[in-house]
């Protein structure tokens, strides 16, 4: 009976060894590492702009000790040196620094040369904007290490126009993401006094705190972060790549919008036919009823590459119709050498000049009314004139314009100014889309950068503009063999709403998880109310949000009690199967003794 009790005591040792090994598992696997970090497939970015200037940078920061190249960005929203903004990163040998762009596109740097941050050790590293004592302040672990004077031109008020990453910025491939780990990031709108900087390290002062981010209160990997702020900058995963398609739900018909192919025709001039291919072979399945080209057809303006391109574009002319648009990069000459507007007679409703650069025609899908402009870059008075004319006799039709340059990375309409009568973005919209009730939609190209930007304006007695970039040069001339992305527009709704699909022909892939989206269209006869529509999409990111977090909440402690459960009944079984045979044994004994 003792050697009985044994093996049982024996077993739901075992039993309980193996129990606490699992639980182990399970919390090993959703345990968090400390620290994050960051990658060239990924960028957190934050679901709405900082509505305040950054006086104050703090992060918790690990970076490998004597490292000589850049350590990268830890908050940043750095796109172009032409638009505001300010990168809080660490340069070569560890040196902190605080890089601005000013409304002036003036270039204001901070570098602090006498500090060098990558000791392999965790510390707590902060800059100071001091207004008052004149001082750009570095601290390490709470301790002052470095001042340097607040330059001249850093005067003004730096708020982007676009949303913050951490853990990088919004340049091109997210090539300068940080090279550590980040535990965690703090901004202040307040100049932090030196005491304040020392407390921070330890607690969280919510006084004057912009966005807060503590990588150890989540996940490594997660696609959330909240800021604990209570301001709302919460953080969402961009993924770079999907090979997976994205959902798209129901819709009626679909338009193509092709970027600026310079780099493809001149690079990759082999892979030009992609696009063209693709818009071909799925016209039918994806219900394309019209293709936007953006100008920029070629990039040296060379006969090689405008016979490639007048190759590829004839292919649509039994298929789907489509526009030609001149960009800076396109002669007038070579453009209408190669499309002239004969080739499009009886196809487009007129012409400004009887060239291609400006065009218009009509477009009826269902009950729908297209009006279809193209404008040359930069286009003159009399142009403006000529368009509004147009539109003007096409009341009932839906309008959207085409032109090479018109909206900025950052969202902005952009303001380049030009000499004689040449109209800028800003111009145009003055003087001619905020002019007419049914001008929908402005689509333009021009200015690269990873992803697909839609704006909307107040235009005409309140009505919505909606104007959007799409412009994948600067990938195509970063990935090898270039992308060849095409952004698809699904419309439904009676063509008031939008789903958004960013898919590479080349690479056969969707390109970022922030380029698949939905957006709401203004038609004509319909108006839309762009604060409720933003509080609705707020309150249902909110809602996903909650969903997520309750799920990661509840996912681990449901596989714990499962585990737990198992081992319960592993030791029960064990028991009931030992009882047993020592009975057998018991009875067999009794009857070799009868």
């Amino acid at each position: 009976m003792k050697r009985f009790t044994k093996k049982i005591l024996y077993l739901i040792i075992a039993c309980m060894l193996t129990v606490s090994s699992c639980l182990t598992t399970v919390h090993a696997e959703d345990a968090v590492t400390e620290g994050w970090s960051f990658s060239l497939e990924e960028r957190y970015k934050a679901d709405k702009i900082y509505d305040k200037q950054i006086l104050t940078y703090e992060a918790t920061i690990s970076l490998p000790k004597d490292l000589k190249t850049r350590g990268g960005v830890i908050l940043g929203t750095f796109i172009f040196d032409t638009y505001k903004a300010y990168n809080f990163e660490i340069t070569t040998n560890g040196r902190p620094r605080v890089y601005y762009v000013n409304a002036n596109a003036a270039v204001i740097d901070y570098t602090f040369n006498s500090v060098n941050v990558c000791t392999g050790e965790w510390l707590h590293l902060a800059v100071v904007r001091n207004k008052s004592m004149n001082q750009m302040q570095c601290y390490v672990d709470g301790e002052l290490k470095q001042s340097l004077p607040i330059l001249p031109e850093d005067s003004g008020k730096i708020i982007p126009t676009v949303e913050a990453v951490v853990g990088g910025d919004l340049r091109l491939g997210n090539d300068s993401y940080f090279k550590g780990r980040i535990r965690d990031v703090k901004v202040y709108a307040d100049a932090r006094t030196a005491a304040e900087v020392k407390s921070d390290m330890t607690s969280l002062d919510k006084a004057d705190l912009l966005a807060c981010y503590d990588f150890n209160n989540v996940a490594a990997g997660s696609s959330n972060v909240k800021d604990e702020s209570g301001n709302g900058y919460d953080l969402h995963l961009q993924t770079r790549w999907l090979t997976t398609r994205p959902n798209i739900e129901p819709y009626d018909y679909s338009f193509a919008v092709i970027g600026d192919t310079q780099i493809v025709n001149r690079d990759h001039n082999d892979k030009l036919c992609k696009i063209y291919d693709y818009i071909c072979n799925n016209a039918e399945s994806n219900k394309i009823k019209f293709a936007f080209g953006l100008g920029d057809i070629t990039d040296k303006d060379s006969e090689k590459e405008w016979n490639q391109a007048k190759v590829q574009l004839h292919k649509m002319d039994s298929v789907v119709p489509y526009t030609v648009l001149r960009g800076n990069h396109d002669s007038v000459e070579k453009i209408n050498q190669y499309f002239p507007y004969s080739d499009y007679e009886g196809k487009l409703g007129g012409s400004y000049n009887g060239g291609i650069e400006n065009t218009w025609q009509t477009l009826t899908v269902g009950d729908i009314k297209y009006l279809i402009m193209v404008l040359d870059w930069a286009p003159a008075d009399a142009v403006l004139d000529w368009a509004s004319g147009v539109i003007a006799e096409h009341p009932d039709h839906n309008v959207i314009l085409t032109t090479h340059i018109f909206t900025c990375p950052d969202g902005t309409i952009d303001g380049t100014q030009f000499t004689g009568d040449a109209n800028n973005a800003k111009s145009i919209w003055d003087k001619l889309v905020s002019k007419h009730e049914n001008i929908v939609l402005v689509i333009s190209g021009h200015y690269d950068g990873d992803d697909v930007i839609v704006r909307q304006e107040q235009g005409a007695k309140d009505t919505t503009v909606t104007h959007m970039l799409v412009n994948p040069q600067g990938l195509d001339a970063k990935e090898s063999g270039g992308t060849g992305l095409v952004a698809m527009l699904y419309f439904s709704e009676g063509g008031s709403k939008v789903q958004v699909e960013y898919y590479s022909t080349i690479q056969e892939k969707w390109f970022s998880s922030d380029n698949q989206f939905t957006f709401d269209l203004a038609v004509v006869g319909g108006k839309m109310n762009l604060l409720e529509d933003e509080a609705d999409k707020n309150a249902d990111a909110d809602k996903d949000a909650s969903n997520t977090n309750q799920a990661n909440q509840e996912g681990p402690n449901m596989t714990i009690i499962i585990v737990a459960g198992v081992a319960v009944l592993v030791v029960v079984a064990a028991v009931v199967g030992i009882i047993v045979s020592k009975k057998r044994k018991s009875q067999a004994n009794q009857a070799n003794e009868n």
